[in-house]
């Protein structure tokens, strides 16, 4: 049984805007990391709750949340790269899982609300973000995966702020393409015309979603 939680989508949204706008500065700050990490640790646990609509769910976020903020700060904590690599993995797991899971609560909805309006803007972002951990995971793996054409030394390097990574993914995911920012390795590009293949498809069956349900809803009337 689906557990109603009015509002959860709301506290979800308000997360991911921090974190994006927030975070994009931290990395300009003192302990800027830390203080990165905090705000990402809430995001988690925001999207725990936003996707506790049954038990199985629930479980299967808590393990991957669980292993994701745990690897995050031992990276951080211990600056090896084996706990990097696992966190930038864990995250890109877990931010698509619960887009996944909101995906098909939206899908499921019956009407049209505002929470399920919230819920398909918030699955965009986490969509976004689960983009930005998988291209630093790949400049982890293969420096030089990610190639800054505007900056002296042109390598987003393995310690570049996750920041720099969501923007790229946010890029390829609307399409923007700015240029600033370009994939250099077979993997790289592959992900990149992925996640804009991903954003594309998204939007459309979103759209089509809510139009089919005003239609329903408008001949039930």
């Amino acid at each position: 049984m689906f557990i109603d939680r009015t509002g959860k989508f709301a506290y979800l949204l308000g997360s991911l805007l921090v974190l994006l706008v927030a975070g994009a500065f931290t990395q300009y700050i003192e302990y800027g990391e830390v203080i990165f990490d905090i705000m990402l640790s809430v995001t988690l646990l925001a999207t725990i709750y936003a996707t506790s609509q049954n038990r199985r769910f629930f479980v299967a976020g808590i393990v991957l949340a669980s292993s994701t903020f745990a690897s995050a700060w031992l990276a951080l904590l211990s600056g090896l790269l084996f706990p990097a690599l696992a966190s930038t993995l864990l995250g890109f797991l877990y931010f698509a899982y619960a887009a996944l899971v909101i995906l098909i609560h939206i899908l499921r909805a019956s009407t049209i609300t505002l929470d399920e309006l919230l819920a398909a803007v918030s699955t965009y972002l986490l969509l976004g973000i689960g983009g930005g951990f998988i291209f630093r995971f790949l400049e982890l793996v293969d420096s030089g995966a990610l190639v800054n054409t505007t900056a002296v030394a042109p390598e987003l390097s393995a310690v570049s702020p996750i920041s720099a990574y969501i923007y790229y993914s946010f890029t390829c995911l609307t399409t923007l393409g700015f240029g600033d920012i370009v994939p250099a390795t077979p993997a790289a590009r592959v992900f990149s015309y992925l996640s804009a293949v991903i954003g594309q498809i998204f939007l459309t069956v979103l759209i089509a979603r809510i139009v089919g349900l005003h239609i329903s809803d408008s001949a039930r009337r």
